[in-house]
């Protein structure tokens, strides 16, 4: 039996997948600081729809089953695409990583009918998840997330 854990919403940043390998996606949530505005950008306002495209996988816990995958997946994937294309120049090659990863996690979803206990199970997922430099990506795009949106 696999422990339970909870999936994280991704922030795409959908997934980015934290540390474990265990979450699907990982939201920065956006925060507003009291002594100045942030810019809404088209960036962060893909990060949003990201957020609310991974929702459903939020909800879940490693061992559940994920309803209506295939659409949830397409959702995401969509997402992440805007995300991937947003993301200021700086910032591209995080995103473009953490969507690699978010991809291949999707995936391993839909290939075991939305079986979040697939993900712990797959190899690759692990192996991606727990590299160094996909490790300082999702921290650095996180924290230009949390500092931009």
């Amino acid at each position: 039996m696999y422990p339970v854990r909870r999936i994280a919403p991704l922030l795409l940043v959908g997934a980015v997948v934290a540390g474990c390998g265990s979450s699907i996606t990982q939201v920065t949530p956006r925060t507003a600081a009291p002594t100045q505005a942030r810019a809404v950008t088209p960036f962060c306002d893909a990060i949003d729809q990201n957020r609310k495209a991974a929702e459903p996988l939020s909800r879940g816990r490693i061992g559940s089953r994920v309803e209506n995958i295939e659409q949830v997946a397409d959702q995401i994937r969509s997402a992440n695409q805007q995300v991937g294309a947003l993301a200021p120049p700086e910032q591209k090659a995080d995103a473009d990583r953490i969507v690699a990863v978010l991809d291949r996690q999707l995936r391993v979803l839909v290939d075991n009918d939305g079986d979040t206990a697939a993900l712990a199970r797959d190899p690759q997922i692990e192996q991606l998840t727990r590299d160094p430099e996909y490790a300082a990506a999702n921290r650095r795009l996180s924290e230009y997330v949390r500092s931009s949106c």
